[in-house]
């Protein structure tokens, strides 16, 4: 039940820059209104999007896919108890051109300078130039891409690597998305993590290097079942990587809030 005093904003940048516009403009603000402050992120649940969107948990669960798939939301996958929810970060909002231009800060607002000056993010000198959202999108999508390699498999590959982003912007700009990254990371770890000759391969280089498209299209490695008995009586298939039982029913965004 929504609360009758709650309310989210929708601006016009996310229409005239974005082209956002019906279930996306709505689900964006809305992920926006929880996540501008750069550091937040939407752990909300779909049918609490469902309810201010006024359309099915699948249509919510379509748009975010969508969203996340255009790099205007940055998605993270959280494994709690054995069950997996999700949370929802948009990415920074551009800001006006004045002047010569300003750069977005870490916060995600938009510093007031008469010559379009700000300070970057690494405490150095003032630049000037001006705001592009892509170079945004491409920031957040680059470091997605590498956290989610490292965490799959135990690497600690830096996203500021120019060798690094090499790869990731060669295969971005042939139309890849960041949701083809996470299935090529998924798939290779399944079938290299563990194995002493192929463990070095699960790198920047290779996944994301000329033979992206094969590891794309590769069958996914077939499962080791797990052990009976684990999970309070699951079956193996439902194990968490904790041993506590998975809810089939439990997906994505159910029961955050």
């Amino acid at each position: 039940m929504i609360n009758p005093q709650n309310f989210y904003t929708v601006q016009g940048w996310m229409l005239a820059d974005l082209g956002l516009k019906g279930n996306a403009l709505a689900a964006y603000a809305i992920i926006y209104g929880f996540s501008q402050d750069g550091k937040s992120e939407f752990t909300g649940s779909a049918n609490y999007l469902a309810e201010w969107m006024g359309c099915s948990r699948s249509t919510v669960m379509e748009t975010l896919k969508k969203l996340v798939e255009k790099g205007l939301l940055v998605k993270r996958n959280i494994i709690q108890d054995g069950v997996l929810f999700c949370a929802y970060k948009a990415n920074p909002r551009p800001c006006p051109k004045t002047g010569q231009g300003v750069s977005e800060n870490q916060t995600g607002t938009c510093p007031k300078t008469g010559q379009g000056v700000s300070e970057n993010q690494t405490g150095g000198s003032p630049k000037l130039g001006h705001n592009n959202i892509a170079d945004n999108i491409a920031i957040n999508n680059i470091k997605y891409i590498v956290e989610y390699l490292n965490r799959k498999a135990g690497t600690k590959y830096k996203p500021t690597s120019k060798e690094t982003q090499k790869h990731i912007n060669a295969r971005l700009a042939e139309g890849y998305t960041v949701a083809d990254f996470v299935q090529v990371i998924d798939k290779k770890c399944a079938a290299w993590k563990g194995d002493p000759k192929m463990e070095e391969y699960l790198r920047p280089s290779t996944l994301f290097g000329t033979k992206f498209e094969s590891y794309l299209n590769a069958p996914a490695a077939a499962q080791q079942p797990r052990p009976a008995g684990r999970g309070y009586g699951a079956p193996a298939a439902n194990v968490g990587p904790n041993g506590i039982a998975i809810d089939p029913s439990k997906n994505d965004l159910d029961g955050i809030l």
